[in-house]
């Protein structure tokens, strides 16, 4: 396991009184539930709940719950390692696409279920997926998946309707995409709220409209603490800006790092946003350069005697524990990540600064379910993905950013998370965490889900930005 930060000034709160109401709540009839996957299609919640799994006996559940609180049973039937990867749509039907392995490749099937009759069927035909899947969305009712193959030097873009591919398209690229583990990358729409399980790594893909931003942080290891990098490291972010429309419009840049230590970017505004963590003086810089120019536009370096503004800070754990302290000293000496970035006025910027930390269990297996190893691989970018792990821990904290050059800890931040945040301090403090929670972001804010000690109940609650 990753160390652990300890935070001096971390403190938890107790309960304390708070308002919201779940706009719905799931029976699952005297089990307990074990798993949660799901994704938002046009504002509404897809979901699959599962139960223990034994040698004799699983039980899983499929819905479909809207904004307004109204929940719809479906009747899918999966063997149980099987999952729904993607939910497409036409006028009169809708896929539920999964995958599967044979011979070393991957497909898609489909349960097609009919809207007006509730009929379902299963699809005569399936679809091989010629790649690695680095990101996958759902727009119009087609499911869009976003590929590469190694030592190809290009990334598609396969169009899937009904069970045909629709459109394909092949973007040249001036570097190896498909050499990266799928693990290492996360996909997210521009449009949609900050949620930690989206938030850091050093591979991003993000959907801006028809533009697609790749981000690739280099070396893959970032962190050399004390000491000079190995002899040839060198510390850059390549950046690909890919015109969905127009395979012959992309654009690649790199933006070159000097100095060893932690940074993180993330593209926003057609901007480069950067942070670096420069241990031997125990200093932050945070920067932000012109992605069509290549010119810094931002540029200062920070410590934590910068005279800062009391903020929050938030730690979430493995175990569903959340706490939130106050502190003047956002940066802290371990590696720290851009996780969101916003705006609602030109110029100035609300960034989330933070980290995620993973428990990686030794284990020589597959993790997957029992997968093989092309198929859980593909799982891992998912439409519909599972949302209640608990493998990893966040902490972060937000600051504002304008292009004079003047940061400061944000005091008052208006997104879904942060108000999901007060929320579970407010009702279930570090004494009484979930079983399970988790979350999934919309363009209007965050669908929060939460299974509460000793029930067999799942709670689904919609915070608005």
């Amino acid at each position: 396991m990753k160390k652990l930060i300890v935070i001096a000034l971390m403190f938890f709160v107790s309960h304390r009184s708070n308002s919201q109401n779940p706009i719905a709540e799931i029976d699952f009839e005297n089990q307990a539930i074990e798993r949660l996957k799901g994704a938002v299609l046009n504002d509404s919640l897809f979901l699959t709940i599962e139960g223990l799994r034994t040698v004799s006996a699983f039980k899983r559940n499929f819905y479909w719950i809207k904004a307004d609180g109204s929940v719809r049973t479906l009747p899918l039937k999966l063997n149980k390692d099987q999952s729904i990867y993607a939910v497409g749509y036409t006028e009169d039907e809708e896929y539920y696409y999964y995958p599967i392995e044979i011979k070393k490749r991957v497909f898609l099937r489909a349960l097609i279920l009919n809207k007006k009759t509730t009929e379902l069927r299963e699809g005569s035909l399936e679809i091989e997926i010629p790649g690695t899947i680095y990101g996958s969305y759902v727009e119009g009712g087609r499911v869009y998946l976003i590929l590469a193959e190694k030592k190809s030097y290009t990334l598609q873009l396969l169009s899937i309707k009904g069970l045909e591919i629709d459109s394909r398209k092949e973007f040249k690229l001036t570097f190896d995409l498909g050499s990266y583990k799928t693990e290492q990358a996360k996909f997210t729409n521009a449009y949609e709220s900050f949620i930690p399980a989206k938030a850091f790594s050093p591979i991003k893909l993000t959907r801006d409209n028809n533009t697609l931003w790749i981000t690739v942080d280099e070396p893959k290891k970032f962190t050399y603490e004390y000491t000079e990098p190995p002899p040839g490291v060198i510390y850059k972010t390549t950046v690909i800006k890919v015109d969905l429309n127009d395979t012959d419009k992309s654009v690649v840049k790199s933006f070159f790092e000097n100095r060893s230590g932690d940074f993180s970017t993330r593209v926003f505004d057609d901007k480069l946003f950067r942070i670096y963590s420069d241990y031997e003086y125990n200093t932050t810089t945070v920067e932000a350069f012109d992605f069509a120019t290549s010119q810094k536009i931002i540029g200062r370096t920070y410590t934590n005697k910068s005279g800062f503004p009391e903020t929050n800070i938030v730690y979430r754990s493995m175990d569903n524990k959340i706490g939130m302290g106050k502190t003047e000293t956002p940066f802290l000496r371990n590696p720290s990540g851009i996780g969101y970035i916003s705006s609602d006025s030109m110029g100035k910027y609300t960034l989330l600064m933070g980290a995620e930390y993973e428990y990686k269990p030794y284990t020589g297996l597959v993790q997957g379910l029992g997968l093989g190893a092309l198929l859980a691989s593909a799982i891992v970018q998912a439409v519909v993905y599972e949302i209640g792990s608990t493998k990893f821990s966040y902490n972060y904290v937000y600051l504002n950013l304008d292009t004079n050059n003047n940061l400061t800890t944000a005091q008052q931040v208006n997104l879904a998370m942060n108000k999901i945040d007060e929320f579970e301090i407010g009702q279930f403090g570090v004494k009484d965490p979930p079983i399970l929670k988790g979350y999934l972001a919309s363009s209007n804010g965050v669908f929060a889900l939460y299974n509460p000690r000793k029930t067999k109940i799942l709670k689904i609650y919609n915070f608005a930005n």
